[in-house]
């Protein structure tokens, strides 16, 4: 516990906001790279998630440092020098809840699924008010959990089709995911897939329009066509 005079309290905690922890820091380094490799022209495709999923690795790692440094702030408390009108101020190290590490999420799925199955999670987390999990892998949609929920089945159904596999929540999970504006290509099991494309249709504005305008992309029958079957019709007599 540390103690802290009331006329400096400002200032301590001005000096707290201002300073950035280190994990902070590289996160956001970790962060711009990971954004240069998508847009390089110079490399393959392969190559790039080589390099993106390295990087996100390592990202992975100091956001998990980060979590660890949230929960466990340092106490503070005013000293109690004198008593005239003098505040005691005391926070409290909240208990500290862990949820299941990536690592423990991903190894039970196939090897063939882990690399996509990371960038899906990275974005996961970066969407936790939306879409988490706890300590036993239970979804947890808008910070309310799921009982009985996995969300490495989940991961797994989202990333590979198999016929009559449904995981429980999966409809709630892919609606999450339709929330967080994700690119259909994280989504590979074509039935959620279509499933995500129907959440994300459902709160689109002017959809009137938009089934309108995909109506008139489709093309009708050639004109061309019909006349060339006319006029041999006509040749033949």
């Amino acid at each position: 516990m540390i103690l802290v005079p009331e006329n400096n309290l400002d200032n301590y905690l001005r000096q707290q906001r201002l300073t950035t922890p280190p994990t902070v820091t590289k996160m956001a380094q970790l962060d711009g790279e990971m954004k240069t490799v998508l847009d390089r022209d110079d490399t393959s495709q392969d190559e790039k998630a080589k390099l993106y999923s390295q990087i996100l690795e390592n990202y992975l790692h100091f956001k998990g440092k980060r979590n660890v440094e949230n929960t466990e702030p340092i106490p503070v408390q005013l000293s109690e020098e004198t008593k005239k009108g003098t505040k005691v101020i005391r926070t409290t190290t909240p208990d500290n809840v862990e949820r299941q590490s990536v690592g423990d999420i991903i190894e039970v799925l196939p090897k063939k699924l882990q690399q996509k199955a990371k960038i899906l999670l990275r974005r996961i987390q970066d969407n936790s008010k939306i879409l988490d999990w706890n300590d036993r892998g239970e979804l947890k949609y808008g910070g309310e959990t799921l009982p009985n929920t996995n969300i490495t089945n989940l991961l797994g159904d989202s990333l590979k089709y198999k016929k009559n596999n449904k995981p429980k929540g999966y409809e709630i999970f892919t609606k999450a995911l339709s929330e967080m504006n994700l690119p259909e290509e994280l989504i590979r099991n074509p039935e959620r897939l279509q499933l995500f494309k129907t959440y994300v249709y459902e709160k689109t504005p002017d959809r009137g329009k938009i089934r309108k305008s995909l109506q008139d992309d489709i093309p009708g029958p050639s004109p061309t066509k019909k006349r060339a079957k006319k006029l041999q019709w006509q040749t033949n007599f």
